[in-house]
Order: C-alpha cells, then structure tokens, then sequence
C-alpha cells in the first residue's frame, strides 16, 4: 500500500501521527506515518507481526512555514523478496528505504483508519496542517510521487488506480463532525475535537 499527503508542522514538542492504520484488537500490526520529535524527522512505521521496520526523512522540516509533501509506500509477502520494502519520499525524492521481513498477520477484520492522533494512547496529536490524503492498496513507484509532487499544487487524485480513500480537505470550519471521502468509496471519517479548521490554507 502507500499513503500521500501535504504537511506543514508548526513547533513540534511531541510525536505527532499524520496516518495510523491498525489491527482493531492488539498493537502488533500497525502501519504509522509521524513526526519523531526526538529525531526530528517524518516516519514512516512498518509494524507487522510485531517486527518494526522504519523509514526517517531528513531534518528540517519544522516551522519552516511551507508545505511538504509526504509520499509512504510498504510491501510485503511478495514471492519476489526483493519487493518487500518500506520507503518514504520527501518533496519527490525518496530519504530512506528499508527491507520487510514479517507480513501482516491479524486477519480478522475491522482495522482502523485515523488522521492526525494516536487512537491507541488517544495522543499525539499532530501540531499543523494535512491536506490531500491520498490512500492506496498498490505501491506508488518514484515516479509517480514524483508526478504528485511537481504537480504545482495537489494533483486531483480521484480517478488514480488503486485509490481506496482521499480526503481534500477543503471548505470545512470549526464543529464539522465528518470528513468526506473524495475517491467515491465512501470511507468517510469521524472528525472529532474539530476546532481551528484552517480550510484557506492548502499547498
């Protein structure tokens, strides 16, 4: 799978989660994108089975006031071993890759979805802007994060293959309680606590 997103952190003083998906019972699977605030870096987390595997952007990204774009890409359980890798792209370019060796292994269902907290701990809650997250069940090659990237603003993405959900983000305020998925798959998310809704400011 993959995830895309625009960013902009403001000072961060704690872990902040862009993207969570997890095993709805247990924390042995999840699969996490986050600021590290003790790193200083975007995260992107591979948990499966209980072996982690971690992807890091490079440094610099905080408070700088402009958006970045955050492409993560994950695989495993492929006959080809060489395809079982996590990577994380920042501003088109990849930072950081690294091999998978476990697989999901809850199989029951629900999993969960959530944007901007930790829904195990109920925090870290993430301090900034995200628009345009965009969800795949395939892996995005370079170039085509490449492609949303040097799009000049962020690329419509509601007819790329392999979408599962998308959110835009756009023109919602302070004590809406649902966000609209724009794939036409109907995932739509609970906003909770929806308080200083910027919708005016996007990439």
């Amino acid at each position: 799978g993959s995830v895309s997103a625009w960013v902009k952190l403001d000072s961060m003083s704690a872990n902040g989660f862009i993207f969570q998906l997890r095993a709805e019972e247990g924390t042995d699977n999840q699969i996490i994108l986050l600021w590290n605030n003790a790193s200083g870096v975007i995260r992107g987390n591979v948990k499966f089975g209980g072996t982690t595997n971690v992807v890091d952007s490079g440094s610099g990204l905080e408070n700088d006031g402009n958006w970045h774009h955050v492409a993560f890409t994950w695989m495993s359980g492929s006959k080809t071993a060489a395809n079982n890798i996590t990577r994380i792209y920042i501003d088109g370019s990849e930072t950081d890759n690294d091999a998978i060796g476990n697989t999901w292994s809850d199989e029951s269902g629900p999993a969960e979805l959530v944007i901007g907290r930790n829904s195990i701990q109920s925090n870290a809650y993430f301090n900034g802007h995200i628009n345009d997250v965009a969800i795949f069940d395939d892996v995005l090659t370079s170039s085509e994060v490449s492609t949303i990237y040097n799009s000049g603003s962020p690329k419509d993405e509601s007819s790329h293959s392999g979408l599962v959900a998308y959110y835009t983000m756009e023109a919602y305020t302070d004590g809406d309680t649902t966000l609209a998925d724009d794939s036409g798959n109907s995932n739509t998310i609970t906003i909770t606590n929806s308080t200083n809704i910027d919708s005016t400011d996007t990439p």
